[in-house]
C-alpha cells in the first residue's frame, strides 16, 4: 500500500487542525477570558523568573505618572488659551494644542513681556538710555 502524497498529507493536516481548533473553541466557550488570563499570568511568571518583575512594576508606575502629567499639561494649556481668549475653558476644544511655535498664547506672552520690559527699563538710568537709543533707531527712517 503506497504512502500518502505531500498534497494528501497537507489536506489531512489542515482538516485535523480545523477539527482540533473547533474542539478548543468549544472548550473555551464557557470561559471566554481563559486565554487572556493564561497569557497575562504567563507574562507575569516570565517577568518573575527573569528577575524583571520589580523593574516592570516601576516602569508601569512611571508610565501611569506620565499619562497623568500629560493629561494635566493639556488641561493647563487649555486653561491658558481660555484666559488669553477671555472665554471659558469649556469653549476651548479638547484637542487644542498650545505648545507650538507662534501659538496665540506665546504671542500674548511675548506682547505682554515687551510691555513689562519697557517698564523695567524705564526704572533705571541704563534702561532709560537703552529706551532712548531704541526710540532713535525706530525714528531713523524719518531722520534719513
Amino acid at each position: 500500500m503506497p504512502g500518502l502524497t505531500v498534497t494528501e498529507k497537507e489536506h489531512w493536516k489542515n482538516r485535523i487542525a480545523k477539527w482540533i481548533d473547533k474542539k478548543i473553541d468549544a472548550l473555551t466557550a464557557t470561559d471566554p477570558g481563559f486565554f487572556e488570563r493564561v497569557n497575562r499570568d504567563a507574562h507575569q511568571r516570565a517577568l518573575e523568573s527573569l528577575g524583571l518583575a520589580g523593574l516592570q512594576q516601576e516602569l508601569d508606575t512611571l508610565e501611569k505618572q506620565e499619562a497623568t502629567i500629560e493629561r494635566r499639561k493639556k488641561l493647563l494649556e487649555r486653561e491658558m488659551a481660555a484666559k488669553v481668549r477671555g472665554v471659558a475653558v469649556e469653549e476651548i476644544e479638547d484637542n487644542y494644542y498650545y505648545g507650538g511655535h507662534n501659538s496665540e498664547v506665546d504671542k500674548a506672552v511675548d506682547k505682554r513681556k515687551a510691555l513689562h520690559e519697557e517698564e523695567l527699563l524705564a526704572q533705571t538710568e541704563l534702561g532709560r538710555q537703552i529706551l532712548q537709543f531704541r526710540a532713535e533707531k525706530d525714528d531713523l527712517l524719518d531722520t534719513v
